[in-house]
């Protein structure tokens, strides 16, 4: 749960991921990203929390919550965390557990960048968390208050630390002390959806925005054009057979690209009833994303799966490049430096975005 509930987050933020697991960690191929996320992750082994250390120290990035790192790999309590030098915990103190739905909140630092965006510094707190001493040099941007005794009674008044953030090395830890992702996972809170977008956007470079409701999906992928094209000469006879099929020849046309690779984006778009099942999506119209990308731009196209032939919309972002002029529309953009804008005039169930 606290992994779909990161995800959810994240998706509903447009913010892109990829998942890594210990093994990413120990051979160090997660030096390529800005931030490692670990939800959760209570048992870990030595050399795990090594590599983790080694990542933060050379620049990297860490999200942790709750007891991540607190326990061996063999389950036992650890009785100094293995992370916790990195996390800014000096000492274990106890567990906490809002038992009353309703009675749980944290105060956020005023004018902290971790707020930025929220009406009111009080928003619900996770119900489990970490009773955790910070050490000397951390700072504490959030205060878990302690549980209420009831829904209609005052605030307490003391609380412990929330959220640590600790520079370790050239790197930076941001600790979360209760279970949000398992939080956010049943009960979707948007305060905790905004704080943990605040979050990543401050620790990450931002690869893609957009000013669309949470319920459409983004997913970026990259394709070398190399592999397109070789994955395109194994395709051909398949392709030639789905023309065929239909009794007629349009011929083929290979992508003619400056850049040595491509963008493949899908929009899924989960707008629908409130109630579920969902009998019909709804449209979205003139949808604006931007993108951070390191190609120069010569043509944007839109597949969409109502308008565009299966093998096409399948096949693109999974291999063979098969967009014939009649396939697919262009759509208007504006590319300064790095940044690309693209204008989407009206997205349906699914759509794809060729950007080459």
């Amino acid at each position: 749960r606290a992994f779909m509930g990161f995800y959810e987050m994240l998706a509903r933020s447009h913010i892109q991921f990829d998942i890594v697991d210990e093994y990413n960690v120990k051979n160090g191929s997660i030096s390529k990203y800005d931030l490692v996320i670990l939800p959760t992750c209570g048992c870990i082994f030595d050399e795990t929390a090594e590599g983790i250390k080694n990542y933060v120290q050379s620049g990297g990035n860490i999200i942790s919550t709750y007891d991540t790192g607190f326990y061996t790999q063999k389950g036992q309590y650890a009785k100094r965390g293995l992370l916790w030098d990195v996390q800014g915990i000096e000492e274990y103190q106890d567990t906490i557990e809002y038992t009353i739905s309703g009675t749980g909140y944290q105060c956020l630092k005023k004018d902290h960048w971790c707020s930025e965006s929220f009406d009111s510094m009080l928003i619900p707190s996770p119900t489990l968390a970490v009773k955790a001493v910070p050490s000397s040099k951390a700072e504490v941007v959030s205060t878990y208050l302690e549980p209420m005794r009831g829904r209609y009674v005052a605030l307490p008044s003391e609380g412990y630390p929330g959220m640590i953030i600790n520079q370790y090395g050239k790197g930076c830890s941001f600790y979360i002390a209760g279970t949000i992702g398992e939080y956010y996972c049943e009960k979707s809170h948007p305060a905790l959806r905004r704080l943990v977008e605040n979050i990543v956007r401050k620790l990450s470079s931002r690869v893609l925005s957009s000013d669309t409701l949470c319920s459409v999906e983004f997913v970026l992928r990259s394709q070398e054009i190399e592999n397109v094209h070789a994955l395109e000469e194994r395709g051909k006879d398949k392709c030639r057979s789905i023309v065929n099929s239909e009794g007629e020849s349009k011929g083929e046309e290979s992508c003619k690209c400056s850049n040595n690779k491509r963008y493949i984006l899908h929009v899924i778009n989960m707008t629908g009833d409130m109630k579920r099942p969902v009998e019909k999506i709804a449209p979205l119209f003139d949808v604006s994303v931007t993108l951070n990308l390191d190609i120069k731009a010569s043509a944007i196209k839109k597949i969409s799966a109502a308008t565009g032939t299966l093998d096409t919309v399948i096949n693109a972002g999974n291999g063979s490049n098969n967009i014939k002029n009649d396939c697919g529309n262009n759509l208007a953009f504006i590319q300064t430096d790095n940044e690309i804008k693209i204008a989407i005039p009206r997205i349906e169930e699914y759509e794809v975005i060729v950007i080459e």
